[in-house]
């Protein structure tokens, strides 16, 4: 295995551009797609797919002229490091849960065209991969968060009614439950 390689993330940037990823992979002894998810993991740009078969040079692709703390140590390479993030393994279920909560947290913070599942991966630091794998479509993930605000509503609506004593009195606390729960979720509300 080869030593492990330092390097600032201006630097990596600067040699993402210049060779292709397996070329650079291969310098580091890492697999393409384990430096391709570090470049990722640290917001890197990478050329797009055909750009070293020249189908996109030209012009058409400008490289990004800077990144967010470029004097930044990298290591790459080697045995693992101790500064590396111990590896969890979640159950699926775990990676659901957490998934809604960032994809609600991001709704009601941002609104609900910013929830992409790169998005909600990205803050999750878990791989695009991964996060399909419990939602195959951004569409399945924002069913699955409007049916638990859809249940959250009506368990909150059954407790509000269950306080009234005649049919007027329940409309009344349903109604101002209903409008007391839009407030607060905001884009989440059905």
């Amino acid at each position: 295995m080869a030593a492990p390689t330092k390097l600032k993330r201006c630097e990596l940037l600067d040699l993402v551009w210049a060779k292709p990823v397996s070329v650079l992979a291969e310098e580091f002894g890492v697999s393409p797609n384990g430096l391709a998810k570090i470049c990722d993991r640290l917001d890197i740009e990478r050329p797009p797919k055909g750009y070293w078969q020249g189908r996109h040079r030209g012009g058409e692709v400008e490289r990004p002229a800077s990144i967010s703390d470029p004097d930044g140590i990298v290591t790459i390479g080697g045995s693992s490091g101790r500064d590396r993030c111990q590896r969890s393994r979640l159950s699926a279920d775990e990676r659901r849960r957490l998934m809604l909560e960032c994809a609600r947290k991001m709704a009601l913070e941002d609104g609900l065209h910013h929830v992409t599942l790169k998005a909600v991966a990205k803050k999750l630091a878990m791989s695009e991969a991964q996060a399909h794998n419990i939602f195959p479509t951004r569409e399945d993930l924002l069913v699955d968060l409007a049916f638990e605000e859809v249940q959250a509503l009506e368990t909150s609506r059954l407790n509000a009614v269950e306080r009234g004593g005649s049919r007027m009195a329940k409309v009344v606390l349903s109604s101002m439950n209903y409008l007391r729960e839009v407030s607060k979720r905001g884009p989440l509300a059905p």
